[in-house]
């Protein structure tokens, strides 16, 4: 006989989904396992006038129910298929005859997570290790991350990965550490400290991009000296150096403007006709300085503006900036970024969006829900609660790895099939269905 389980619906989300005319009601059936839905149609007068049932999902292995989520008008469903994650999307206002789930892309954290976590027999990140900046060199991932111990001061360790989640080596002492970031006691005596944290940390280096182009890598850091705004400055250093272990870095410039407050910008991992090309801004416009030479003279610097409010009625409303270095892909680059949603504050939120090979100012399609949200425990525990913050992705095979700092304490990784998130992208082109808001996936 054929059973039928009712999904049990998240009370703190909603406890009906009753919408003018009727009611929705969410079922999976076993033997075979079908996710599906019924509509009750009702009169004016409040009384039941019919039921019509339409399928959103089929499959022949068992469905595991994990969650459901309502936003505006679309529903998400996350639930498992052999223990992996599946996630679609059901539009209420859809007519029945178009009622089948949208298929989401979902990042999948690695079952590892953390990968990396603090040492406690290492004073310098004896706290906290996170937003780590991450490149690929002779097939093996190598690591940049912000590394804060008991004297407050942020700075740089190395760590490498053969298969992208498993750290094999990781080095004992710091590889980058910003002294000059230090302020005198005279200059704290004579300045009023400007009101910033970023983690635990007083001062420093702060969340790393790297880029590759040509036989150099560029480092992008934030630096912090405990009294003036932060600045983002830049450093680099050769590809044989930096795979000999030999840390030469160049002499940082700071390339933002002196006293201003400027956080999260990247280098292009190539040059675009003929020039580097930093990109500084993602709201209210993507902003990118194509520049001759990356060597930053004294007084030179990028000028930027930053707007943290977008458009109000999407998820990202509240923008924070790029994520890591955008990825060149056959469709585009291939940009992170954080951002926040006024309607849920403190949580940093992952999302993406594909901008133009030729012209990277251009937006060609965005994300419309966040790929990657603070959910699991170890996002929401440690020195600041609620926070996701990417720094660095490589591509592995088919997969795209995204390293990111979670709760400010712990680095962390989440994969996608890369195929299957620049379609998602693509098709927000000409499809409307999908989500203002979705979480991120924890298997």
């Amino acid at each position: 006989m054929t059973r039928t389980k009712k999904i049990e619906l998240l009370p703190t989300l909603f406890d009906s989904m009753d919408v003018p005319d009727g009611s929705y009601e969410f079922y999976y059936r076993e033997q075979p396992f079908v996710l599906y839905v019924d509509f009750l149609h009702h009169k004016k007068n409040s009384q039941l006038s019919r039921r019509s049932s339409f399928t959103l999902f089929e499959t022949e292995e068992k469905i595991q129910p994990e969650r459901i989520s309502l936003e505006g008008n679309v529903v998400v469903f996350d639930f498992k298929v052999k223990n992996k994650l599946q996630r679609i999307a059901f539009a209420l206002n859809q007519e029945e005859g178009d009622a089948s789930g949208e298929s989401l892309a979902v990042f999948e954290r690695a079952s590892a997570n953390p990968i990396m976590q603090p040492c406690a027999d290492r004073p310098w990140e004896s706290l906290a290790v996170f937003n780590t900046a991450a490149i690929m060199l002779e097939d093996k991932v190598h690591f940049i991350y912000r590394a804060i111990g008991p004297s407050g001061l942020s700075t740089f360790g190395y760590a490498s990965s053969e298969d992208g989640i498993n750290v094999n080596e990781r080095l004992t002492d710091p590889v980058y550490v910003a002294t000059s970031a230090l302020p005198t006691d005279q200059e704290r005596m004579m300045s009023s400290c400007y009101n910033y944290q970023s983690g635990i940390s007083a001062a420093g280096c702060e969340d790393p991009r790297l880029s590759q182009v040509g036989d150099t890598i560029f480092m992008t850091y934030t630096t912090y000296d405990g009294v003036h705004p932060p600045g983002v400055a830049l450093t680099s250093i050769s590809v044989s150096d930096f795979l000999g272990r030999r840390w030469n870095w160049s002499q940082a410039s700071l390339i933002s403007a002196p006293h201003q407050c400027h956080k999260n910008w990247v280098v292009f991992p190539e040059k675009l006709n003929g020039r580097y090309a930093i990109l500084h801004s993602l709201s209210p416009e993507v902003l990118i300085d194509y520049r001759d030479t990356l060597s930053f003279e004294q007084g030179d610097h990028v000028d930027s503006h930053y707007s943290s409010r977008d458009v109000v009625d999407r998820w990202d409303n509240w923008m924070r900036g790029v994520a890591l270095p955008p990825i060149r892909t056959a469709d585009g680059w291939l940009t992170f970024y954080h951002a926040m949603d006024t309607k849920d504050p403190n949580r940093y939120k992952l999302g993406a969006l594909l901008l133009d090979l030729d012209d990277p100012n251009k937006i060609l399609c965005r994300i419309p829900y966040p790929l990657l949200e603070p959910d699991a425990p170890y996002e929401n525990e440690g020195f600041k609660a609620g926070v996701i913050y990417a720094c660095g992705a490589v591509i592995k095979q088919d997969d795209l790895i995204v390293y990111y700092g979670a709760a400010d304490t712990t680095v962390c990784a989440a994969t996608i099939e890369l195929n299957q998130l620049l379609a998602q992208l693509k098709s927000t082109t000409t499809s409307q269905r999908a989500p203002t808001h979705a979480r991120g996936a924890h298997v």
